[in-house]
């Protein structure tokens, strides 16, 4: 047998090319059911004119799980999508997050634009706390005035004493204190000012004396000998130099500690010192100032 009549033959080829035709419009057919994706592109800008893009933004279709990110321009675009109604939403630093929809035809493109708008920074709070405020009594402060008006008097700041706590406090007056002499006695140093006699007193230590010249010293029977300055600590006078006896003597400036001390002023007389320091004595005033706690 030669393998069928050419009829048979010419039908077979009919049948193969049918076959062929049909499968090409099957497939066409199965084409035309399955809709064409499309992008989504747009810019991304901080004002409505479109002038200032905004790099950096992310863009997702959470629907799709799908992304994409801002060029620095502003400008975006999204991969191919299945057409439809999408709901588009940005995220940036620093800027309100902004959403919109938009719906992706199967012929073309679709356009969408954001105006994104600055958005305050919120920052950790900072909680912050301030030191009790040291209270300074009113004689203290009173001391600190007169220092930095540097209005009359000699004064010895704290820092001073700080320096030199270690050292009698006699002698860190003796260099600081112009005008202000010290009596030793024995173990006991006391101030005294030259101004009426002063070591030319003809007379023991604690006695009502005369000066040199033979005439009461400061016209007055009352003042002691060698004048004795007086003293007061904190505001309160320590001794009262008309009334000096070895029952009441001057201050020893070596009984006080330097240590204990935050501020010290020497008025050279009376007149000089302030009006509530003023005492019957010419002989002026010493005020020492304890440190406060």
């Amino acid at each position: 047998m030669s393998g069928g009549t050419s009829i048979e033959r010419s039908t077979d080829r009919s049948i193969a090319r049918l076959l062929v035709v049909l499968a090409a419009v099957v497939s066409n057919a199965a084409a035309a059911q399955v809709p064409a994706k499309r992008s989504i592109i747009g810019n991304v800008t901080s004002d409505s004119a479109g002038v200032h893009g905004i790099g950096g933004v992310e863009l997702t279709i959470r629907a799709l799980g799908v992304g994409t990110r801002s060029n620095w321009m502003g400008e975006f675009r999204f991969p191919p999508i299945p057409p439809g109604t999408w709901l588009v939403e940005t995220r940036r630093v620093g800027y309100r997050s902004a959403s919109d929809s938009v719906t992706v035809g199967p012929n073309a493109d679709a356009s969408l634009n954001f105006v994104l708008h600055p958005a305050p920074v919120t920052l950790d709070s900072v909680v912050t706390r301030a030191d009790a405020q040291k209270y300074i009594s009113p004689n203290l402060r009173g001391f600190m005035e007169r220092m930095n008006s540097h209005q009359g008097g000699y004064f010895i700041a704290d820092s001073v004493l700080r320096q030199n706590e270690s050292k009698p406090f006699s002698s860190i007056l003796e260099s600081r204190a112009p005008g202000l002499e010290l009596y030793r006695s024995g173990n006991n140093v006391y101030a005294i000012t030259g101004r009426y006699g002063g070591a030319a007193a003809q007379c023991g230590v604690f006695q009502r004396c005369k000066g040199a010249d033979g005439k009461p010293i400061a016209s007055s029977s009352q003042v002691p000998q060698r004048c004795y300055v007086t003293v007061f600590l904190d505001g309160v006078q320590l001794f009262d130099p008309a009334q000096v006896s070895p029952r009441s003597p001057p201050t020893n400036l070596n009984s006080i500690e330097a240590t204990n001390l935050t501020g010290v002023e020497y008025y050279p007389s009376s007149q000089s010192a302030p009006a509530e320091y003023q005492g019957a004595s010419p002989c002026g005033a010493l005020l020492l100032w304890t440190r406060e706690k």
